[in-house]
């Protein structure tokens, strides 16, 4: 059987993805959106879901994962909450900043488990 792939729709590797992990470093926050280009979004939330299984990457919250820095003596850090942001930014900015929601947005962030809550 075979199947006709759109040139907008061909198949992402989990190496293509790593590979644009990696070269961010760490203490990169991201979403499945940042993978769009390589593919559905969709697919890509398929594939981080193994890099974290693999223990590659940390899943913050649903659809917001990091490359965590880690200290040599504490141990894997929090991500920085800039980053968080800007992740979550770049997402919402065409859907809740443009019907007026920004500023209803709270803004509080905290630790709860090694998760973050919003």
């Amino acid at each position: 059987m075979y199947f006709n792939i759109r040139p907008d729709q061909r198949p992402m590797t989990a190496q293509q993805i790593l590979s644009r992990i990696l070269a961010h470093g760490r203490g990169w926050v991201f979403t499945p959106k940042a993978f769009a280009d390589l593919g559905d979004p969709r697919a890509a939330g398929v594939v981080l879901g193994r890099l974290v299984a693999k223990g590659k990457i940390r899943r913050l919250t649903q659809g917001l994962y990091d490359y965590p820095k880690a200290h040599p003596r504490i141990g894997v850090l929090s991500p920085d909450p800039d980053a968080i942001a800007r992740a979550l930014a770049a997402v919402n900015a065409s859907g809740y900043c443009s019907r007026g929601l920004c500023g209803q947005l709270t803004s509080a962030f905290r630790a709860s488990a090694g998760k973050i809550v919003f």
